[in-house]
């Protein structure tokens, strides 16, 4: 039997956004950012520069983190022979970008993982190419003012507005924001992998009598010689397909599921929130219907885990919890015509307009969200990126059976009496708008 031992993450690094890309990979980890003398020899080829301040910077914090693997990160700009780092004021920040916006550059980032256990230490570095197309004056002037090249190498972000002055990227683009993570993957020791995988398996184990995965989906194929059952589904990892009835896309009558058994009244109406994150909407909504029955579907390990923990604590036999991809859930956990109510709490923003593609809230599953919905049930989606709404209204108006409750092409930004999420409120406080996107299938729309 393999032992697992726990090896936490520390990031050696004060970056939002490095912080913001190791979180969405999965990981669990601790900040200790570093204060390092980041002068070095010009002489030294730029992508060895990069690799020895990630170096310095683990170092500087493995004497601090105990047992643990320190991951450190730096990045730099190179262009015509010229590391670029962070500008030191407006001044020099424009001069960085008259010549980044006159040539092609490099952007470098240098990794160092370093096992204060064992005292494994690994170095390498992500180069990545980028293009801009020149700047005016004036697109100078607005950028220098809206700080967005502060404390960034080169003295640009693409996270920051500076994607929309880039022509072309060649490579990774989470590098050029600051942390390449195919090499975080590839060099964060296997070890740590495994010990996510304990965790994974852990938090099932403990849940197990309000938690479903993909491994509790069913479903019969039917071939030339009859039904055939099979079990067996494909890594929860990988993005999943629907399974397709030729006559309708978004049906099919053979998937079945164990869902119904976890209830206490398995015919009681079904309502679904995808994405609960750190909310208790579920909780609270079970609590207070318990003549329905709540399915929250969530892909985050923390997340399910601390949902699971509330509805035991609270004796709740109405609700359960996927703990998967959402498009898996809907599109062979759910029958058509079962659910009576889905909830889109802030789902995933991807703000820029060029991520939109992947959004979770596209034609085909907004066609299976119509499909799964009972007739008169309702769809409430609840979003602080106008794009996204911009995005959703018009998809969600052009699926047959659908109906906006608020009225053709609009939406509420009040809606008196709903629950409001502690995320929603600390957005309501920074002076965000709250746009919720209300539909409904018509009572006339049958799923045949």
């Amino acid at each position: 039997m393999m032992t697992f031992r726990k090896r936490k993450l520390v990031l050696a690094s004060a970056s939002p956004r490095r912080r913001a890309l190791l979180a969405e990979m999965g990981y669990t980890f601790e900040v200790v950012p570093a204060e390092v003398d980041e002068t070095l020899d010009p002489a030294i080829p730029p992508e060895r520069q990069a690799e020895l301040l990630a170096e310095r910077k683990a170092l500087a914090v493995a004497a601090q983190a105990g047992e643990a693997i320190v991951l450190g990160a730096d990045t730099l700009v190179a262009c015509e022979g010229r590391v670029i780092g962070k500008a030191a004021d407006a001044t020099q920040a424009r001069e960085f970008l008259r010549l980044l916006t006159a040539h092609r550059h490099a952007v470098i980032t240098g990794l160092c993982t370093l096992d204060t256990a064992t005292g494994v230490k690994q170095t390498a570095h992500d180069v990545t190419w980028v293009t801009m197309h020149p700047m005016s004056e004036a697109e100078l002037d607005a950028y220098i003012a809206s700080c967005g090249w502060r404390d960034k190498a080169g003295a640009y972000a693409i996270q920051e507005g500076g994607d929309r002055f880039i022509d072309r990227i060649e490579g990774s683009e989470t590098n050029v924001i600051g942390l390449p993570t195919e090499l975080v993957a590839d060099l964060v020791p296997y070890s740590f992998r495994e010990y996510l995988n304990k965790l994974h398996h852990d938090t099932i184990a403990r849940h197990r009598a309000v938690i479903l995965t993909a491994e509790d989906i069913r479903e019969e194929k039917e071939d030339l010689t009859g039904l055939t059952r099979f079990t067996g589904l494909e890594s929860e990892s990988r993005v999943f397909s629907y399974p397709v009835n030729p006559v309708n896309p978004v049906r099919n009558p053979l998937v079945f599921s164990s869902l119904p058994s976890r209830y206490a009244n398995p015919a009681a109406p079904l309502e679904v929130e995808i994405g609960p994150g750190k909310d208790d909407f579920t909780v609270r909504s079970a609590r207070a219907a318990p003549e329905a029955n709540f399915l929250a579907i969530e892909r985050f390990r923390e997340r399910v885990d601390v949902l699971c923990t509330r509805i035991e604590r609270a004796r709740l036999r109405n609700a359960c919890v996927f703990f998967g991809d959402a498009r898996l859930a809907v599109a062979r956990l759910l029958r058509s015509g079962q659910v009576r109510a889905f909830y889109i709490h802030f789902p995933d923003p991807y703000p820029k307009r060029r991520h939109a593609k992947h959004r979770l809230l596209q034609p085909s599953f907004v066609a299976l969200l119509a499909d799964r919905l009972a007739p008169g049930g309702k769809l409430t989606i609840i979003t602080d990126v106008r794009p996204y709404a911009e995005q959703i209204l018009p998809c969600l108006e052009s699926t047959p059976g659908f109906l906006n409750r608020v009225g053709p092409g609009q939406w509420a930004t009040e809606l008196p009496g709903y629950h409001q999420s502690v995320y929603e409120r600390k957005r309501r406080a920074a002076g965000c708008v709250i746009y919720y996107v209300l539909f409904e299938k018509r009572e006339d729309c049958t799923n045949g």
